[in-house]
């Protein structure tokens, strides 16, 4: 009696062991089903009025022409990272356009010398009124700026118009 008692319990024991397991393993599952529903579920195809679209980087410089504001995205007296947006419409985002439109383009050796393969800190984005935008990496040490393989100098007051524009308001 003893001897059966002690089977029944271990097969008790067993059965509860692997009850346990099956419902941990099967919870993992329903974890990642869930994580792929919400994934295809969020995946619409469709824009909202907030997406934002980067030019190609082919495209013509002129475009900052019709920025709607100017995004300098650089890092602060220390070290932080951060966006300083400026209205289109003030002054310094006028000599901001200008500067740009106007800049001069950098032989690429001379450009791959003064940078020295470095990637930027810094960028300076023209947001359209349409959403799109046109990005240019910010070299201010070496006062250029730069789009894919193409790098300009802007006139030799750009740094200060730049340091201007995140400094705080006119």
């Amino acid at each position: 009696m003893r001897w059966l008692l002690a089977t029944v319990l271990c097969l008790l024991v067993i059965m509860a062991i692997v009850i346990v397991v099956l419902v941990l393993d099967n919870r993992g599952d329903d974890k990642a089903r869930r994580a792929e529903a919400a994934a295809t579920a969020t995946t619409t195809g469709a824009t909202s009025p907030y997406d934002l679209t980067e030019l190609p980087v082919g495209a013509d410089r002129d475009v900052v022409d019709d920025a709607a504001f100017v995004s300098i995205f650089t890092p602060d007296d220390s070290g932080r990272l951060t966006s300083y947006g400026i209205s289109s419409g003030l002054p310094t985002a006028k000599r901001l356009i200008e500067a740009v439109k106007k800049a001069d383009k950098v032989d690429p050796d001379d450009a791959a010398t003064a940078l020295g393969g470095r990637a930027a800190e810094s960028t300076i984005t023209f947001v359209l009124p349409n959403r799109e935008t046109i990005t240019f990496a910010l070299y201010l040490d070496q006062g250029m700026i730069a789009r894919g393989v193409e790098v300009w100098k802007p006139g030799s007051d750009f740094v200060a118009l730049v340091g201007t524009a995140i400094s705080g308001p006119e």
